[in-house]
């Protein structure tokens, strides 16, 4: 049995292919010739190395001869010569035609360098590529990590202006508070004044006014001019003030939280009592005994 090869298998077999995807085929370990044959027969680079490993690669017979046999009685190539008669065959006649000569062996190890070299260029380029790419990505880690710093600073710079707003708040409360205070022991202060002074001037007015012969002598009142206060703080420590007997016990409670700034209430040990905020503002030293 002969089989031949026509004119357009031949010049398929003989067609360029392309240089990049012969490349990555050479890279996979795939033979040149047969890289070459599978893609002059696909421009798939998968079919490609599908077609190499199923053994389904068409290849022109070394050489460059115009038929392959297979063994057989009496089977032979068909002869260049003309056939008998002196008439060439078809396949002949385009062979003479187009002179189609086979590669020699320095050209194929030309060829076979040339690859070579563009296999190592593709791969220093690959290996550029690589390298600015890692560098972009260290870019962008950098240049992330330097926004997280930021994005840090800035959350514990504004945490710190909200506290310092918070102490500025406070001390603000605070000193309205004791300004208020103040201000409520100087009015305290103006009525025990007006007060007192009332009450010389009903002195005075009792003592001008002719007395009745036969009333007897009233039990002189004791008066006082001041009276001490000792205070024992929480921390066991004690002071003495002294204070007016008609003073506001708002006073007393001033004069504790100048020595010891912290809340408290003012209370009596014996019988116990302890004084609200309005009883501070109305009862007096002579009235809380």
């Amino acid at each position: 049995m002969v089989l031949g090869f026509t004119l357009s298998e031949r010049l398929f077999n003989m067609a360029e292919v392309n240089s990049d995807l012969l490349c990555q085929l050479l890279e996979m370990g795939f033979e040149l010739e047969v890289s070459q044959a599978a893609l002059r027969q696909t421009s798939d680079l998968g079919q490609a190395a599908n077609l190499i490993l199923t053994g389904g690669v068409q290849s022109v017979p070394e050489g460059g001869g115009g038929a392959v046999g297979t063994a057989g009685s009496g089977a032979s190539a068909p002869s260049a010569e003309p056939a008998k008669g002196g008439e060439a065959t078809q396949e002949q006649a385009d062979m003479a035609t187009l002179n189609l000569k086979p590669k020699s062996e320095a050209q194929l190890a030309a060829e076979k360098r040339e690859l070579q070299a563009k296999i190592a260029e593709k791969k220093k380029e690959r290996e550029q590529e690589d390298k600015r790419l890692e560098r972009e990505r260290e870019l962008k880690r950098r240049e992330m990590g330097k926004g997280l710093h930021e994005a840090q600073a800035k959350f514990e710079d504004q945490q710190r202006k909200r506290e310092r707003m918070e102490a500025k708040r406070e001390r603000d409360e605070t000193a309205q508070r004791r300004k208020e205070l103040q201000e409520q022991l100087r009015r305290d202060k103006e009525e025990r004044k007006r007060a007192r002074e009332e009450r010389e001037n009903a002195a005075k007015a009792v003592e001008s006014a002719p007395k009745p012969a036969a009333a007897a002598a009233p039990k002189p009142q004791v008066e006082y001019d001041s009276c001490q206060v000792k205070v024992v703080l929480p921390d066991r420590s004690t002071f003495v003030s002294t204070f007016a007997p008609d003073a506001k016990l708002m006073e007393v409670y001033s004069a504790v939280m100048e020595k010891n700034p912290v809340p408290f209430q003012l209370m009596n040990t014996y019988p116990r009592k302890v004084f609200t905020d309005e009883e501070l503002l109305e009862v007096s030293l002579r009235d809380a005994g």
